[in-house]
């Protein structure tokens, strides 16, 4: 009998309610986190990459990538993070490391090192300029766009479904107190 990981895993926030209201805050469900290390110049990385996941990685900044394996945020130079099934995660590591023999990589499962946060509502924006200095109008910081920041003294990857809806992905030891910051910050408009 397969248990799912998703069925017994719990996080730091498994103790809290969602808040609802004109900004709502919750908690995504929990889905594999695979970092990713390698040269695009090296074609052994590449190939590796087009095998397992569907494509290779692309520096495109601020634009996440949509492959057959999941969402490849891209973290800086030589750095990807894929978001897929947490029951694929630790068989996509096995795979890249088989796939990329030759090729210098680093991938590593570290679905239990981030989880991530779900910020809607009309005042969503409001809420996000309170704990970042990145500008987040919709003219500077546009849907689908994701980017590396700071939040609440906090290393966040901050992703814009849309107008209204932000997904920030924080360490774990750090998912209480983003937690309750935003909660504090929300707490005037709802």
């Amino acid at each position: 009998m397969t248990i799912s990981t998703a069925a017994v895993a719990t996080t730091p926030l498994s103790h809290l309610q969602r808040i609802a209201g004109n900004v709502a805050l919750s908690e995504r469900e929990l889905c594999g986190k695979v970092s990713l290390r390698g040269e695009l110049e090296d074609s052994a990385f590449v190939a590796a990459c087009e095998k397992v996941l569907g494509s290779a990685p692309q520096p495109t900044l601020n634009k996440p990538q949509q492959l057959a394996a999941g969402t490849l945020y891209w973290i800086g130079p030589s750095e990807w993070l894929l978001h897929c099934d947490i029951d694929t995660a630790a068989e996509t590591v096995l795979s890249l490391q088989q796939a990329a023999e030759g090729a210098h990589l680093s991938t590593v499962d570290v679905s239990d090192y981030y989880v991530v946060l779900r910020l809607e509502g009309v005042y969503a924006r409001e809420v996000l300029s309170r704990g970042t200095p990145l500008d987040v109008h919709p003219r500077s910081f546009q849907q689908g766009e994701a980017v590396s920041t700071r939040f609440a003294k906090c290393s966040v990857l901050l992703h814009a479904h849309d107008d209204s809806c932000f997904d920030l992905q924080v360490r774990w030891s750090h998912a209480e107190y983003l937690w309750q910051f935003i909660a504090q910050a929300a707490s005037q408009y709802n």
